[in-house]
């Protein structure tokens, strides 16, 4: 077992060749290296986190930090400030979680560039759900409810029912503030810009195909890198958690989340047409992803609405609420049993069809060679060829004979 895995083939400019030909032990150990590391991270992480999003609640921080408090009784014009850039803190911070994730998924050894936004899809989301979101929402005494989660887990709910319904603006601002700076970057493209004019005057550029080329990390403006799905799909995670939970506790959630997936909707419409390149393309493994994360959004953001009713005592809508529940969880079952499968593999009954649809006559050269290594692709090495070099020296004899001063 494990000698040989077989996947679906990428595609061919996509392929990460140092990957390729890995023993199964050595993908594993990457894998558990990947993990441990994802998780020292999330652990890490928190840290920062519940620091920025504490400052939402410059009281809170007062009674647990000391410095900060002589810093607030020194300048208490600090206090709003504060309290206004705490979402965007939060928001900038985030930024470097992608690259940072990015090489450690490389431990996994993916075979493909869409292997590795899979991968990194579902760190980022677990991150956005548990670091922006449940650290954010309890980090007005983030010490004090660690201890208490340690002591007893079951303690979770009711901690997040008496914090969310006061992080409902929090998360607004999180949520307009990130759409906000995704659409200012898509649409100034700063850096692109910036690294477009240093390429002009850096690297080869006498040929329009040397210009197109990327130097030393410099792109062309010609030659766009490619869109950041796992980023994106990650943050739009962020705020279907944040819908789920606050579309009962706030009415002006929904109107807001609906204002922002309308904006970056028009927005990404008009970069994915005349921006990015359609490349790379991972075969829906990242929307596989998105889904299974989804619903698993759904049912936590139950649970926690769940736990607020408890708290409050709404005797006559916890019962109602139950049915609710149960059908999440059965829907999840169900569709988890073939849906997948069928959306990874495509059905022998469409791949007929598109066989027989196809003209008798497709030319399939352009396949041939596509998946060699590029060591095997090197151009074999020059040799003369030996009936030519014959005619060549036949030729030399018969002008010797024709002329004898040659030959002296």
């Amino acid at each position: 077992p494990f000698a040989m895995q077989i996947e679906d083939a990428p595609n061919p400019q996509d392929v990460f060749w140092f990957n390729i030909g890995r023993t199964h032990k050595d993908l594993q150990v990457g894998l558990l290296v990947s993990c441990g590391l994802t998780l020292a991270l999330c652990l890490l992480w928190t840290i920062p986190i519940s620091f920025f999003a504490s400052l939402s609640n410059a009281a809170a921080v007062r009674e647990d930090i000391g410095w900060l408090d002589k810093l607030f009784d020194k300048y208490p014009g600090m206090i709003p400030v504060l309290e206004q850039l705490a979402p965007f803190l939060v928001v900038v911070f985030n930024t470097f979680l992608p690259n940072i994730l990015e090489a450690i998924t490389m431990f996994e050894g993916p075979y493909s560039s869409g292997r590795v936004a899979a991968s990194l899809f579902v760190k980022l989301s677990a991150f956005m759900i548990i670091q922006t979101f449940f650290v954010s929402a309890i980090s007005g005494s983030v010490i004090e409810a660690i201890s208490e989660i340690l002591d007893d887990w079951t303690r979770l709910v009711d901690l997040l029912a008496n914090a969310l319904p006061a992080q409902a603006t929090y998360f607004m601002q999180i949520v307009l503030i990130s759409t906000t700076t995704i659409g200012g970057w898509e649409l100034f493209r700063i850096v692109p810009v910036v690294m477009a004019l240093l390429r002009r005057y850096v690297g080869p550029s006498l040929t329009d195909k040397e210009k197109d080329k990327i130097y030393f990390g410099l792109r062309p403006l010609s030659n766009p890198k490619e869109f950041e799905h796992a980023d994106y799909s990650s943050q739009l995670i962020l705020f279907y958690m944040v819908l789920f939970v606050f579309a009962i506790i706030s009415p002006m959630t929904p109107l807001i989340t609906a204002f922002c997936f309308a904006f970056q909707a028009c927005l990404f419409r008009h970069q994915f047409i005349f921006v990015y390149p359609k490349y790379p393309d991972s075969g829906g493994k990242l929307w596989a992803n998105f889904i299974q994360i989804m619903l698993s959004c759904m049912f936590i953001a139950q649970v926690t609405i769940f736990g607020l009713l408890g708290l409050k005592k709404a005797v006559k809508q916890l019962p109602l609420y139950i049915p609710l529940m149960c059908i999440t969880v059965l829907f999840n079952l169900y569709i988890r049993q073939t849906h997948f499968r069928v959306a990874k593999y495509l059905p022998a009954r469409d791949c007929l069809k598109a066989d027989l649809d196809r003209d008798p006559d497709f030319d399939f050269d352009f396949l041939r060679g596509a998946y060699l290594q590029p060591q095997l692709k090197a151009e074999r090495e020059l040799r003369p060829n030996s009936s030519i070099s014959s005619i060549l020296v036949d030729e030399q004899q018969e002008t010797f004979e024709m002329d004898p001063s040659l030959s002296k």
